[in-house]
């Protein structure tokens, strides 16, 4: 090869070794000065979660706008992801505990495992709390274990790094740094192992919070609220709680709330209702529903409609902001064709002054098919809503305190239920008419 070749040969690799050069300074100019705001601010802002606001229930009023059953606000604790720091999870509960412990104030607990127990030679066990057997296999069956497995396996595969990750660290340094104090305490580790069991069954993350403790009192939330500094990811928020204006008024068409159970869930699940990433309005373990009377035949009108909320974090997992999306949509009034205070007569006249062992007692306005009042006694649970089949259109008036209806006494009605308030009248039988306390009998 000659020198010319040589050279041509060189001047060949120069070229292209400057066009790569060129290329890749061209691609540093293009990202550090033509692009450089947007990634300087797609570093800043990070990124996105939505998170679910939940929606206040309906009211239940009667037929004047008088409440059955209403909602007054609460201050619950809660844990907010977007604000928890990572890999302090336990170090904050811990300290939470501790607080909470001090001001006297108790949390749920759903884990089906004893505290710990210390036998004769000083050693730790467990043991799985009696009548939950379907909790316990659910339990196994989460973390993984045979079903023979006891509470001992149970609670060390929990304290694992594979799970909650409670005892001592596997890094000496990193626990120097970040001590451990429940790593020791068996107490401690059950108590812990509760909680984040709990917060894992109501799906806890940057859209679903975890109530920590409900309806606290304005002492704890006040000294919660002290400790912010020390208890980063921990809030106390506005919620709302079911109450009653008088318990003792139709509880049996009222009903009650109650919180999801894992028959529910599996059951909301079958249905499709179930919360998902698909069905952002379905419920979810820290909800109520309906057990019973208008508070379950209206579950879906008294629900309402959650809202969202998107949390912006930067690089560093620090909240940047907050912007409500979807405001929460509360549920509906149910109006009631009951009359509070007719109610109210009704059962003050016939628990205290016919002491009927067994009686039901539907009252009735003058237009045809609305009931006013319905009285059981004992208390019972019927029928609702009520059909032709359990209560007919009236026929018979009554004189009391008030004006009202009664069955008809040839109607059927719920098991048990008597009809003596309105028996028939004919020429052949004597009227009875209720006065001072006492039935009196009138001839024809």
């Amino acid at each position: 090869m000659g020198p010319r070749e040589e050279r041509f040969r060189f001047l060949i690799t120069g070229a292209v070794v400057g066009l790569v050069m060129a290329a890749f300074l061209y691609q540093l100019v293009f990202i550090q000065i033509t692009q450089g705001e947007a990634y300087k601010r797609k570093v800043t802002q990070g990124y996105t979660r939505t998170q679910t606001v939940d929606a206040a229930r309906g009211e239940i009023v009667d037929r004047y706008g008088r409440p059955f059953a209403s909602n007054r606000v609460s201050l619950d604790i809660v844990l907010d992801q977007a604000y928890l720091p990572a890999g302090k999870e336990n170090q904050v509960i811990y300290d939470l505990i501790l607080l909470l412990e001090s001001l006297g104030q108790s949390w749920d607990d759903s884990l089906p495992i004893s505290a710990p127990e210390v036998d004769t030679f000083g050693n730790t066990h467990y043991r799985f709390l009696p009548d939950r057997e379907a909790d316990v296999t659910r339990l196994k069956t989460e973390l993984n274990l045979a079903p023979y497995a006891d509470a001992d396996s149970c609670m060390w595969s929990m304290c694992s790094a594979a799970f909650y990750d409670l005892g001592h660290s596997a890094d000496p340094e990193k626990e120097a740094e970040n001590p451990r104090p429940w790593a020791d305490d068996p107490a401690a580790q059950r108590k812990l192992a509760g909680i984040r069991y709990e917060m894992a069954q109501q799906n806890f993350g940057y859209r679903n919070n975890y109530v920590f403790v409900k309806d606290v009192s304005n002492g704890v939330a006040t000294n919660v609220q002290e400790h912010s500094y020390a208890l980063p990811g921990v809030d106390v928020v506005q919620s709302t709680v079911r109450e009653f204006s008088d318990g003792t008024l139709a509880p049996h068409v009222i009903g009650i709330t109650g919180p999801l159970y894992k028959e529910d869930m599996d059951q909301l699940k079958e249905q499709g209702l179930w919360w998902s990433e698909d069905n952002q309005q379905g419920y979810r373990g820290t909800d109520t529903i309906g057990r019973s009377g208008i508070e379950a035949a209206y579950e879906s009108v008294l629900r309402g409609r959650n809202g969202e909320r998107q949390i912006t974090l930067n690089a560093q997992h620090q909240v940047v902001d907050v912007t409500e999306t979807v405001p929460p949509t509360p549920g509906g009034t149910v109006v009631l064709t009951l009359d509070r205070d007719l109610q109210r007569v009704t059962q003050e006249a016939l628990a205290d002054q016919i002491g009927c062992p067994s009686t039901t007692t539907p009252a009735w306005r003058p237009a045809p098919e609305r009931l006013s009042a319905w009285m059981s006694k004992p208390g019972r649970s019927f029928p609702w809503p009520p059909t032709p089949a359990t209560i007919t259109a009236p026929t018979t008036r009554i004189t009391t305190s008030f004006q009202s209806r009664s069955r008809s006494p040839t109607s059927t009605g719920p098991p048990g239920a008597s009809t003596a308030l309105a028996p028939p009248t004919s020429p052949a039988s004597p009227q009875r008419r209720w006065r001072r306390g006492r039935w009196d009998r009138k001839r024809t």
